[in-house]
């Protein structure tokens, strides 16, 4: 309703607001009624400069104080001030990308075999493609297509049982799957052009590009004398373009702001092609692990916004991703998942959508400005609230943790979740009175709640707890928190016995080849020799259960590394068999092998030796004259079936040979390679 006036106002008074009236007689309620002035519409929304909507003064006076004390998430500029670094991306557009998606028939189809909710085929793999109704606060696996029941068309899912989310290795299934290959492109920090570059298989045009980014990682950090050891470091001879691309200064410097590059970026790869280098920088620059948030909203929702980790999987664009700097990422998965946050953000939304243009304008505090204990504090909730299962490990290993999930109680993540709330609202500085009226502005919580326990019991937890954190900072004693054990404590992580092994056929023997389709184990396109070795390094000492002799582990790695090593070891069905599943790699040419001379030397090369300056330098491989031993932190495997397959068989053969004859029957066989005569036992 527009109230006009003839009478005079001072041109210093400010206009009375007044939402959600039904009826006139609703204007008689004074506590409804607030100010707001040019100044604090732009404190509030500095970006749009719309006005908030707010159901009463106190609302009102509430969210204005906290916008005084803690900045918008993104200003927009001239200048622009993004304190965390965030980037925004909608993935995959559901209409427009529908092309790209696959469903459980086809790809079955197709060949391929579903494992935990990746369809895979020899090392094609189709990954899940998440939708926003999937994931909820602390958890992607809210919502199961596969739990839906048959034809139903309800766009809401069935909720998952505690029983089903105890399970570490349950992974939710979803409506369509997409290529692995188009969720790498979609989540690699890499410019774009280099994935178009590979894609088109340009070596040259990928040498430019390469040589342009790292110019302007040398100009970013003043290196530009051409051969610099820190900038190049043996990497590439791309010195003849680096000169040109210096000389190109911003279009260098452009790469590399919004792509920016570091000394872990830098490896010696003089054995590389540029296309298997700038597809070793895609795969090591592709997010482990994502942070997506629900599209679809509503002030009046039980929960406005719902922020989420996802594993690295598809996403469709009603759940659009976030993407930020540094390394307090945890405290900001909190802060957006709080119930101040949430209640401040109502304040802005008065449609059904969660706009970049609004989330960008709710108040996060800055990084630089949350000190290590807090985020310890953050860290160690987050991480036992989020890591309940495998498939989002990368999450777990981002915030150094190791160990194996946490399992899934739910007494346990309500007062976890307890905790970050009233560590929140102390955060945001909030009076206890304000604590109470943020708390019922929450009808749909306090109503499920008065229905289940008799009592809104998430408010009064959260209170007993902020009065707790009050009594400790009064006193200078820490606060003791009220979960035993504490928070991501061992004990309340599963068991390692409980770590889902491998399946049979990834355990294979040549009992069971004939069950693998060809090329099943052959090596995917552009697999880096690094990967190649650290690949078989790991799987290698798994597959002699995590501790062997050293000659035996260097043996099984070449047969695995030179599939066509092992034909000499096999009789001539076996040989085929072997050929057949692997590939052309497995052929007895001279290319597919090592030389005697490499062999008789126990020669290294540089991706074994990094593989190796990996394992031990992290102290997950412990390596003794007469026995290497994997530690507990030992990788539990590679992760890719063709070569968990290889290494199996591989250790099948260094174990059941005597160890005087292996290095007698590998010469013999190399020789029968030279002289051609090894191609008999596959023909």
């Amino acid at each position: 309703m527009l109230t006009l006036s003839n009478s005079p106002r001072s041109v210093t008074s400010t206009p009375d607001f007044f939402f959600f009236a039904h009826h006139a007689t609703d204007l008689e309620d004074q506590s409804r009624h607030f100010t707001l002035s040019a100044a604090d519409i732009a404190l509030i929304n500095p970006n749009t400069h719309t006005c908030p909507i707010f159901r009463s003064k106190k609302d009102a006076e509430i969210t204005k104080a906290i916008y005084r004390r803690v900045p918008v998430l993104l200003t927009e500029g001239p200048p622009e001030q993004n304190p965390w670094g965030i980037k925004f991306q909608r993935m995959f557009d559901m209409s427009n990308d529908s092309h790209l998606f696959r469903t459980e028939e086809q790809l079955e189809a197709q060949g391929f075999t579903l494992k935990g909710n990746i369809f895979q085929r020899g090392s094609q793999k189709y990954l899940p493609l998440y939708e926003a109704k999937m994931m909820y606060h602390f958890t992607h696996r809210y919502g199961d297509y596969s739990m839906r029941p048959d034809g139903s068309q309800d766009t809401e899912l069935p909720r998952i049982s505690a029983a089903k989310l105890q399970d570490p290795s349950y992974a939710v299934l979803p409506r369509y799957w997409l290529e692995q290959w188009e969720v790498i492109k979609a989540t690699t920090d890499v410019p774009r052009i280099l994935i178009r570059a590979m894609e088109v298989k340009s070596e040259d045009l990928t040498r430019q590009i390469l040589s342009a980014w790292f110019a302007g990682y040398a100009l970013a950090n003043d290196r530009e004398q051409i051969g610099d050891k820190i900038l190049m470091r043996n990497m590439l001879s791309v010195w003849d373009s680096m000169d040109m691309a210096i000389q190109h200064r911003f279009a260098a410097m452009a790469l590399h702001v919004e792509h920016p590059l570091d000394d872990s970026d830098f490896w010696d790869s003089s054995q590389m092609t540029y296309l298997e280098a700038a597809y070793f920088l895609i795969r090591k620059r592709t997010a482990k692990w994502l942070l997506g948030f629900r599209d679809i909203t509503n002030a009046t929702n039980e929960r406005t916004v719902i922020f989420s980790v996802l594993p690295p999987v598809g996403v469709g664009h009603k759940a659009p991703l976030v993407y930020l700097r540094g390394q307090k990422h945890a405290f900001f998965v909190g802060a957006t998942s709080s119930f101040v946050f949430d209640y401040v953000s109502r304040q802005s939304i008065g449609g059904t959508s969660l706009g970049y243009f609004i989330l960008k304008q709710f108040p996060v505090l800055p990084p630089h400005q949350i000190t290590e204990q807090q985020c310890n504090f953050v860290n160690v909730r987050i991480l036992e609230l989020v890591y309940t299962s495998f498939d989002v490990k990368g999450y777990a290993n981002a915030l150094e943790y190791r160990g194996q999930p946490f399992r899934w109680d739910d007494d346990r993540r309500f007062l976890l979740r307890c905790e970050l709330d009233a560590f929140y609202f102390h955060l945001y500085d909030m009076a206890r009175a304000d604590v109470y009226h943020i708390m019922d502005t929450f009808p749909i919580t306090r109503r499920k709640e008065m229905q289940q326990y008799g009592e809104y019991r998430t408010k009064r937890v959260i209170i007993e707890i902020y009065d707790a954190m009050a009594e400790a900072q009064h006193s200078g004693v820490a606060y003791q928190t009220c979960l035993d054990p504490p928070p991501a404590d061992p004990r309340v992580a599963h068991s390692a016995i409980e770590q889902p092994i491998a399946l049979p056929s990834l355990r294979g023997t040549f009992e069971h080849l004939s069950q693998f389709p060809a090329d099943a184990w052959a090596t995917p396109d552009l697999v880096v020799p690094e990967y190649l070795a650290l690949f078989a390094l790991i799987d290698v000492m798994r597959a002699f259960n995590g501790a062997a002799r050293p000659q035996d582990v260097r043996v099984a790695a070449i047969l695995v590394r030179n599939p066509a090593m092992a034909l000499a070891f096999l009789d001539q069905p076996k040989a085929k068999e072997w050929v057949r599943v692997v590939g052309v790699e497995a052929l007895p040419v001279s290319a597919n092998v090592v030389s005697i001379a490499y062999f008789q030397r126990n020669a290294t090369d540089l991706a074994w030796s990094n593989a190796m300056s990996q394992l031990t330098g992290s102290g997950a491989l412990q390596t003794g004259a007469d026995q290497w031993i994997a530690a507990d932190h030992f990788p539990p495997s590679s992760g890719q079936d063709w070569m968990t397959g290889r290494a199996a068989i591989a250790v099948e053969l260094v174990s059941t040979v005597l160890a005087e004859e292996i290095e007698e029957r590998l010469i013999a066989f190399l020789r029968s390679v030279e002289d051609g005569t090894a191609t008999r036992a596959v023909s």
